[in-house]
This record gives C-alpha cells, structure tokens and sequence, in this order.
C-alpha cells in the first residue's frame, strides 16, 4: 500500500532523511509502503533477505535471536525514526535475526532498488546517515561481547541489578 498519508514533513523527521531536499522526499514517498504489524508479529524472519530498508513511524521492535529449542534473546530495540534492514541493501544478504513488533507498530518499507538509486544521487548525506548508525550498531555489539567475555556471572548481575 502506497503512502499516501505520509508526507514530506513525515519523512523530513525520519533519520535517514533528515538531510534530503523537499524534492528528493516528493520522489521518494510514492515508492514508500506502508505497513501495520500487531503486538508480536515478525516482520522479518532471521534468513530471510530484507525487501529493503524498514523504517519505524510508530511503535517499537525487538531485534531478536533465536535457538531451535525457542530460547529467544532480545539484542536490541528500536523504535520511531529508527531504521533497520541496512544490512541487506549492498549485497542482499540475509538477515541475522528476526525483527519482531514490540508493540502495534506502523513501518514504512522502502525497495532496495529505490534506497539504492537514492544512495547514488543524493551521494554522502544519506550514505553517511546509514554507514553511522550501522558502525554505532557494530561497536555497541563489540561492547556487549567483550562485557560477556570479560566479566564473571556474578558481576553481570550485579550490573543487571543496578540498572
């Protein structure tokens, strides 16, 4: 479903898009889907390949890894403004894990080809948007590692406890 809703003034507030002209928003919004996801529902599936780049209007989702006996961990949550998807948008790999609504959310799916014609017109704005979020996302994963690696159980509860 198209977004016809949307408009550029609800774009403009979206993190990918804050440095993009009213007239690259104008091309960009009829490309855009809309979609609602109720409490629960999995938007992407770990192994699947992303259709593009998902961006949060409302609500909040769960990144979330999971093992064949149905332990499931909560790696991360995003919420409005937020994007995910990116790491499918170069060479469509496949997502790690799976992206699960936290609550009713609405996203707006946008095709891989139309965020890859975006990224060679608009050049560094949007690119570096992305490629700075991603490495946030990476280092803030290297952290928890090494906080996992480094500590004892023990301690780990004890800042669990503080928090």
């Amino acid at each position: 479903m198209p977004c016809s809703t949307w408009s550029i003034a609800t774009l403009r507030n979206l993190s990918p898009f804050t440095a993009l002209t009213d007239a690259e928003l104008s091309r960009l919004l009829p490309s855009i889907a809309r979609r609602g996801f109720e409490r629960r529902a999995c938007i992407l599936r770990a192994g699947e390949t992303p259709q593009g780049l998902y961006v949060i209007v409302t609500g909040r989702v769960q990144l979330v890894h999971e093992d064949d006996e149905g332990h499931a961990l909560v790696a991360e949550l995003f919420g409005p403004g937020e994007f995910f998807g990116e790491m499918g948008l170069i060479d469509a790999s496949a997502c790690p894990a799976s992206m699960v609504a936290a609550e009713g959310c609405e996203i707006g799916v946008i095709p891989r080809r139309c965020v890859l014609e975006l990224l060679e017109s608009t050049g560094r704005a949007v690119t570096m948007i992305l490629l700075r979020t991603s490495l946030g996302r990476l280092c803030s994963a290297h952290r928890q590692m090494a906080n996992l690696a480094l500590t004892t159980v023990y301690t780990r509860v004890a800042q669990v406890l503080a928090a």
